[in-house]
């Protein structure tokens, strides 16, 4: 007995030695395991107390304004996804910590940021992360304009947060190699390691239509690994490839209907010129129970823009879908070829309207991306369709509105086609053929704030705000003397006009 217990005393003696040399970690996580990172430089940070976004690209209702405490804040006022931006799509591994306050309620999420936004990226661009509506916080990765393309699906917590309005919530994103953790008030809420991760660009905000959200304290800090020297040079980074701009060459085919023949389109159904109030034509169809269709250009053109205005003269097209509801189609169609084209299209039914930019091959439609949009009767609507190389591009009234990349159709001539019953009047087509913009020139704001406009003039529509010291590549420039304007590149490939009086012009960046 007694020697039975000896080797009992002698086992325990050397279980606790053992232990205390080797600790061992339970399963369940309770002790904290060495982390993988820790914060490095302080790569941006902005408290906007300044009183201006300088260094951020606003879109249309972003502004600093100065909250019920005195603070200056950055306001989405109902800004119906417009964006603020900012960063080097180059930022590799980094947190996004920012606070964010619901002013004003709307029907989808209130709070959204974009992290690791690339737009010039194939195939999904961004993550972005959506905090709101009540109880909604939701991660995934989507291409530029709408998170209908959900590349991973969705990482979402619906009980992780009751949002209330004017409380401010803190939010930390975490974003080191294929690992995204999510903090709101330091809690992680949300856990996502990425097969296929995006593993660079900057940062941003989405407004909301209806919504007024408040963002303050924005800070992104470089992750580094644990241990490493926060002083130390950073790690080596992917490089972003620059944004891809088309400059015209020469005009392959330009229409303004101004004589009553238009020999050069070929078409099915009735289509004839109007002439409004102030003298201008236009071409419109007649009401027909068929699918109607335009056909122009070569079958050897490849790398080109088409442009055109377009309006609606009813919403009374059929829906196929649902006989209960109007629907009206519009396609605007390029690189057509045998039994292949791409295709931007617009629809406009009863319960819902949008675009969507697709490739057909045989009938079958492969669709890239779609979002929401509203249209309204009897408004023209400038349309932009890009085709270079594999970029494909579709622009709405200026704006980059569905992006996409496909090899399947290199070269062919243009269509446009609408629903049964839908009636529409195009005008102004011009078909220009493009190559690579390589910039050569550069704008610097100096003023304390410019606007960014549609077009060269202040008619244009404005499509958000250059603070001081932002500088741009110079695509073009319209106009001379005092009503000078630069066609400049915006950093995620947009393009937009400012006017030279309130910049300085130069040969470098």
């Amino acid at each position: 007995m007694i020697e039975k217990y000896r080797w009992y005393l002698i086992c325990l003696f050397i279980i606790v030695v053992v232990s205390s040399v080797f600790p061992v970690y339970a399963q369940t996580g309770s002790s904290t395991p060495t982390p993988l990172y820790q914060d490095g430089r302080v790569l941006l940070e902005d408290d906007f107390e300044d009183g201006d976004a300088r260094g951020w690209v606003l879109g249309n209702n972003w502004g600093v304004v100065q909250d019920d405490e005195g603070n200056y804040v950055l306001e989405a006022r109902n800004s119906d996804y417009a964006e603020a931006r900012r960063g080097e799509t180059s930022w590799y591994n980094y947190a996004l910590e920012f606070r964010a306050k619901i002013i004003q309620r709307s029907t989808v999420a209130e709070i959204q940021a974009l992290f690791r936004n690339d737009p010039s990226r194939k195939g999904c661009q961004r993550f972005r992360l959506l905090l709101g509506e009540d109880t909604t916080t939701e991660l995934s990765a989507d291409a530029l304009g709408d998170a209908l393309w959900n590349c991973f699906g969705q990482q979402t917590n619906s009980d992780a947060v009751v949002y209330i309005p004017n409380k401010w919530y803190s939010i930390r994103i975490e974003a080191f190699q294929a690992q995204i953790r999510v903090y709101i008030d330091g809690e992680l809420v949300i856990t996502l390691d990425n097969d296929e991760p995006l593993y660079s660009g900057a940062i941003g905000f989405i407004g909301t239509s209806g919504a007024i959200t408040n963002y303050d304290n924005v800070r992104v800090i470089e992750l580094i690994p644990f241990g490493a020297d926060a002083a130390a040079p950073p790690l080596p980074t992917p490089t972003a490839a620059p944004p891809i701009v088309s400059v015209a060459d020469n005009t392959l085919f330009a229409e303004d209907f101004q004589a009553d023949a238009f020999l050069d389109m070929r078409t099915s159904g009735n289509w004839y010129v109007e002439t409004d109030s102030s003298g201008n034509r236009f071409l419109c169809n007649e009401s027909s129970d068929n699918w109607l269709a335009i056909n122009l250009g070569d079958a050897t053109w490849r790398d080109y823009t088409v442009e055109m205005r377009l309006k609606f003269r009813s919403f009374s097209g059929t829906n196929s879908l649902n006989p209960d509801f109007t629907r009206d189609d519009f396609g605007l169609q390029f690189r057509v070829g045998a039994n292949r084209h791409y295709v931007g299209t617009i629809w406009i039914s009863e319960p819902s309207s949008g675009v969507g930019l697709g490739y057909v091959e045989s009938e079958i439609w492969d669709g890239f991306i779609a979002r929401g949009l509203d249209f309204t009767v009897n408004t023209w609507y400038t349309l932009h369709a890009e085709a270079l190389g594999d970029l494909l591009r579709w622009y709405i009234n200026g704006r980059l509105t569905l992006l996409a990349h496909d090899t399947r159709s290199t070269n062919g001539s243009i269509g446009i086609y609408i629903s049964p019953n839908s009636e529409i009047c195009i005008d102004d087509i011009t078909v220009q053929e493009v190559h690579v913009f390589v910039p050569e020139r550069y704008i610097t704001v100096k003023v304390a704030s410019a606007n960014l406009r549609s077009g060269p003039g202040t008619e244009f529509e404005q499509m958000g705000v250059a603070s001081a010291g932002a500088s741009f590549p110079v695509v073009t420039e319209s106009g001379e003397g005092d009503n000078l304007w630069y066609q400049v590149l915006l950093p995620f490939g947009e393009q937009a006009w400012i006017r030279s009086d309130l910049v300085i012009a130069s040969d470098g960046p």
